[in-house]
């Protein structure tokens, strides 16, 4: 049998870019804007905000929400709550916006496992359709 592992490298380039902009497509953050806790400590102080929300499965990352209606994203400490945060940052009790904790939806936690069984998948039809066709045509008997 007589493969060709130029052609071989190359489709499984090909395929793993495509993976990889997919993967990036799929489960990149949608917020553009990002905000220091800083800043988001000191618009909770003045009022500005109307709710905090995050997901345990999102780590340290947070998305604010404003009375005017935009959104941005910051990032929490990763050993406090927010709330203890606030609080130990100076914000007043009354002052605290309501605070969300999203959980997390049964297909968030499939869809990485099912990305990685398809780009291998993938990958073997691959490697299983060049090593088929990759002869030259003669039979050998």
């Amino acid at each position: 049998m007589n493969r060709n592992p130029l052609r071989f490298v190359l489709s499984l380039l090909v395929l793993l870019t495509v993976t990889c902009a997919v993967m990036l497509l799929f489960f990149s953050r949608p917020e553009g804007r990002s905000t220091s806790i800083s800043q988001v400590v000191n618009d909770v102080k003045k009022g500005d905000v109307a709710k905090i929300s995050y997901s345990p499965e999102e780590g340290v990352a947070i998305t604010i929400l404003y009375r005017d209606g935009h959104r941005t994203s910051s990032n929490r400490e990763p050993n406090k709550s927010i709330a203890e945060y606030l609080l130990s940052q100076g914000v007043p009790q009354d002052k605290l916006p309501a605070i969300e904790v999203r959980q997390p939806s049964p297909s968030s936690s499939l869809l990485p496992t099912l990305g990685l069984l398809l780009g291998a998948g993938l990958i073997f039809a691959l490697g299983f359709g060049l090593g088929r066709g990759s002869g030259d045509g003669k039979q050998r008997g």
